[in-house]
């Protein structure tokens, strides 16, 4: 609520910064301020901004603030570069979590290593922050009434375009919020704070942008980390209804090959498709903590967010296992079995600035889309169409939005830098196959799949970790993967 409370203050904002781009000093310039964290104890840090142009391709553009917390090893174990993390979404903010990200990268992979987390432009504590409270209070609205399909689509696409008409009202120039100037960006940090390389560690839209720097600025890349792949080529508006199959698939599967799981929940995916249409039919009354307000939500939940909820909790490997015992206490009547469903769902995308996802989702993706590929994909899991009509459909909400021409936002990056690629097989929303589409065109490229990891693969365990650590100490060098051989599918939680 933080961010979006200080919409209010943008036009101001807006006002202080706009200094032509020309004026300012060829060098980007640090300026110290407040951490929006509480660091630990011991612990160097410095938090600030970094000044960038808004708009590279405009010299009269004006500047805009991002923010950073700059973290500094002991002199007696740091090395020559920086890690430099780069958060996903696109949207997703890293500073408010900083302090806890630094202890767990400088305990594992990034011990000795002067460390940089920041809000990408657009994001969170950057300023201007490309927050859309349009959206918020749809879904606030749509989560506390039961909400047909044309209401949800219809709702979506209003609250797009009056967030679209305010930030351009705002003088917010929305086409400069893209992958290349987020990348130019990155290389504007690295001046600004002095260093000659970087590694990158990015995960989901943060590997996406990890790749766009590998392209356009090779030269102060020494290696680059990157997790939940998610690379140019592959496209997210018409994919999705492919991946959302795929992974249903496999759980389902995996539950059937597990006697213990299949003994507990047999079909699985018969109980998970009737379940949806159950709640289609007659929503279930539920209450959750609603990270949009701060508050509680009553709402009546229908089957689509139940497929919602359940895709989000795919994101995270720990939640996995659970998933099948939820299915099936929510078809015994035990309704509450998918509120931590649907909070994962509220809690991850009440963290997403929702102006800069669409700014670069229908900047880089809808701009390269066919309609037509997103509707046969509906055909793909029949059962759930009216889900992806709310959820997936671009051509609605891309309507004002601007779109790029390059051709180079489409296309696979071409690189000799060191690349390590991590998957997760259950990742839903950036498969696997997407890492090998990426790592096809890096010709040092390293590519591992984590059987029972999803989305958050590279920390969910100490087989990625203890691989990246290696990686990062020397990238010329394949990692020992022999750890890989222990993991297996989830676990499924059965009763006693």
């Amino acid at each position: 609520m933080k961010r979006i409370q200080k919409i209010g203050l943008l036009s101001l904002m807006l006002l202080l910064i706009a200094v032509p781009a020309a004026a300012q000093d060829e060098v980007p310039r640090f300026e110290p301020g407040d951490c929006v964290f509480e660091p630990s104890p011991n612990v160097n840090v410095e938090c600030g901004f970094v000044n960038v142009p808004e708009d590279r391709s405009n010299p009269d553009s004006p500047m805009i603030r991002l923010a950073i917390a700059h973290f500094r090893a002991d002199a007696d174990t740091q090395t020559d570069d920086v890690l430099l993390n780069l958060d996903g979404g696109p949207g997703g903010t890293s500073l408010e979590f900083a302090g806890l990200l630094h202890q767990l990268f400088s305990a594992t992979f990034a011990a000795g290593r002067d460390i940089v987390f920041f809000d990408q432009r657009g994001v969170g504590n950057s300023e201007p922050a490309l927050n859309c409270p349009e959206f918020t209070d749809w879904v606030v609205e749509s989560l506390a009434g039961d909400v047909t399909v044309e209401e949800d689509r219809a709702g979506y696409a209003a609250a797009a375009a009056d967030c679209f008409d305010r930030l351009s009202a705002e003088g917010i120039a929305l086409a400069a919020y893209t992958s290349a100037e987020n990348a130019a960006d990155v290389n504007d940090i690295r001046r600004a704070l002095g260093y000659d390389t970087v590694t990158l560690y990015g995960i989901s839209y943060g590997a996406r942008l990890a790749l766009t720097v590998v392209r356009d600025f090779p030269e102060i890349v020494r290696a680059a980390v990157i997790s939940g792949v998610y690379p140019p080529q592959a496209n997210l508006t018409t994919e999705t209804p492919a991946n959302t199959d795929r992974i249903l698939d496999l759980l389902f599967a995996d539950c059937a090959a597990d006697p213990a799981c299949n003994a507990a929940y047999p079909d699985l995916e018969s109980v998970f498709f009737d379940l949806v249409a159950q709640l289609n039919t007659e929503p279930a009354p539920i209450t959750i903590n609603n990270a949009f307000t701060g508050g509680q939500t009553e709402m009546a939940l229908n089957g689509d967010e139940f497929v919602l909820g359940t895709f989000f909790a795919l994101y995270y490997t720990q939640l996995i296992p659970e998933i099948p015992a939820r299915i099936y206490a929510a078809r015994a009547g035990d309704f509450a079995a998918l509120i931590p469903l649907i909070e994962t769902y509220v809690a991850t995308e009440a963290a997403v600035s929702r102006g800069m996802y669409l700014a670069v989702t229908c900047n880089e993706e809808f701009a390269f889309s066919d309609q037509a590929e997103f509707e046969t994909g509906l055909t793909l899991v029949p059962e759930l169409q009216s889900y992806f009509l709310r959820s997936g459909d671009f051509g609605l909400v891309c309507a004002d939005w601007p779109a790029t021409s390059d051709p180079v936002e489409n296309e696979p990056v071409a690189s000799d830098v060191p690349v390590l690629l991590l998957a997760g097989a259950y990742d839903p929303i950036t498969p696997p196959r997407w890492a090998a589409l990426a790592a096809e065109t890096l010709s040092n490229g390293y590519l591992y799949t984590f059987p029972g990891f999803s989305h958050d693969a590279a920390l969910a365990g100490l087989c990625p970790l203890t691989m990246t650590a290696a990686f990062i100490a020397d990238p010329t060098t394949a990692p020992d993967a022999s750890c890989i051989a222990d993991l297996g599918a989830p676990a499924f939680t059965v009763p006693e």
